[in-house]
């Protein structure tokens, strides 16, 4: 009847296939998504797959064999991938209740040719899964080519980590990380300012506040970094050529935040 059986997040691939799957490339992500499926008379099931993220930037997905091998179905690659997430957006195969557990996304991975497309109906076993895989997709900064929402106005951020009172680069020095370990390879900048603010992240369908380590310096770039609580220690995110920002005409609509618009 193509109902998955395994309903469990936590299943790992049969140990001697890790070396195979793995092919020497580092993975950033790998878990057991719902794949839809409906290629057979418009008659739509979800697949159980193993999901894998490289570093590559390829997301590989198998499926699981009788014995417990694993049988390659399938490789995107990241770069071409775009979110779907309005109705008018959909393909007519998808499901009226594609999203009825709140743990659903869509993806479309464009060609080189964009009247050749693939859209890729995914549903994660649980929240905890479908917030792991948000962030991962999101860090990877998939763009909304084919969604662009105007830029909203950010909510009230939390009460436990505000922005600072002034609407400048200023901010509290961190004890966890010294500036010298955030100097780039051949960098003979200096440090002007260090410290966490909260950025605003406007990428539609995950609009959040993201806290981040922001580091200034003397060549005027600004560079901003995501602390990994578990490893201890911080990836970078990004960086703004101040030369290229610019700032809004009208006044701010809060003296604790600070909004550029950035051309690079």
């Amino acid at each position: 009847n193509g109902t998955p059986v395994k309903e469990s997040s936590q299943i790992a691939p049969p140990p001697s296939k890790q070396g195979s799957i793995r092919s020497g490339q580092l993975e950033v992500a790998r878990g057991w998504l719902y794949k839809w499926n409906h290629a057979k008379a418009n008659r739509g099931f979800w697949e159980w797959r193993l999901f894998i993220l490289q570093e590559s930037g390829h997301l590989t997905y198998f499926k699981e064999q009788n014995g417990g091998t694993l049988q390659k179905r399938g490789l995107i690659d990241v770069s071409t991938l775009e979110w779907i997430n309005e109705h008018n957006q959909m393909p007519s195969w998808v499901p009226a209740d594609w999203n009825k557990h709140g743990t659903s996304f869509v993806l479309r991975a464009v060609a080189s040719s964009e009247d050749s497309s693939n859209v890729y109906l995914l549903r994660c076993p649980c929240v905890e899964s479908m917030e792991k895989w948000k962030v991962v997709l999101d860090d990877i900064h998939l763009p909304s080519r084919r969604v662009t929402p105007s830029i909203v106005k950010p909510p009230p951020p939390p009460a436990d980590c505000t922005p600072l009172s002034e609407a400048t680069l200023k901010a509290a020095a961190t004890s966890h990380y010294q500036a010298r370990w955030l100097q780039m390879p051949g960098d003979q900048s200096e440090l002007v300012k260090c410290g966490w603010l909260l950025k605003w992240r406007d990428r539609f369908p995950y609009r959040r506040w993201q806290r981040r380590l922001i580091v200034l310096r003397s060549n005027f770039v600004m560079r901003y970094y995501a602390e990994n609580p578990t490893e201890g220690t911080l990836e970078e995110r990004g960086e703004v050529h101040l030369a290229t920002v610019a700032f809004p005409s009208e006044p701010q609509s809060s003296p604790d935040m600070l909004v550029m618009d950035a051309s690079n």
